[in-house]
């Protein structure tokens, strides 16, 4: 006996070893690998049919992004800008599903005699978002869901070509990025909006491309 407790000893050890090993590289090494990428402060200029600035920020641990826009249509006389969250339902690394939330304030310039009605308008939305990003930070991102158009007086134009005071559609938006240095990236984006914010044609197509810097 007094020879076999050395034994048990030595043996103990090298199989605690491995153990304690694999224990630190489970649920510890997961739950590293599983953390969302630290959060980052996107800075957008673009210029086009819908030319303006935009800036994107996630909270501490990515748990939503606020998404603050800022856009006019020249010659049209009508500008906008908005305010949005995004939740991420599923993730994996910086690449996510989410779900969207916003609001726009637009305004139409108004002129007697050719143009009456509201100035401004109320354009919430609802929807999902598909977020595709590189480890280099080139990204692919489409949105899709409801909107709504509300203003207090129809807006009408010469030829009666009323914006009405209540307006339902779609709103559709594809942006992707080609990440050059230093946080630098090339980015186009498109969209169409299909409630009543424009004159005449009423829809609201976007075409736009511009840089954008992480900060």
């Amino acid at each position: 006996m007094s020879a076999l407790a050395p034994a048990l000893v030595a043996l103990a050890g090298v199989v605690g070893v491995p153990l304690t090993a694999r224990a630190e590289s489970g649920p510890a090494a997961e739950r590293v690998s599983s953390e969302a990428p630290p959060p980052a402060l996107d800075l957008r200029a673009f210029v086009g049919l819908g030319s303006g600035l935009a800036v994107d920020t996630w909270l501490p641990g990515r748990s939503l992004r606020i998404d603050l826009d800022a856009e006019t249509a020249v010659p049209s006389e009508f500008s906008w800008g908005g305010l949005a969250v995004i939740v991420p339902v599923a993730r994996s690394g910086p690449s996510f599903l989410g779900l969207r939330a916003g609001d726009a304030l637009e305004y139409t310039a108004t002129l007697d005699g050719w143009v009456s009605g509201s100035q401004f308008a109320h354009a919430p939305d609802a929807g999902v978002v598909g977020h595709l990003e590189s480890a280099s930070g080139s990204t692919l991102e489409g949105q899709f869901g409801a909107e709504a158009v509300l203003r207090e007086h129809a807006v009408i134009c010469c030829d009666d070509a009323a914006l009405r005071t209540s307006s339902f559609g779609l709103r559709i938006a594809l942006r992707g990025e080609l990440a050059l240095f230093d946080g630098w990236a090339l980015t186009a984006q498109a969209g169409l909006r299909t409630a009543d914010h424009l004159l005449e044609i009423k829809v609201l197509p976007t075409v736009a491309v511009g840089v954008r810097v992480r900060l």
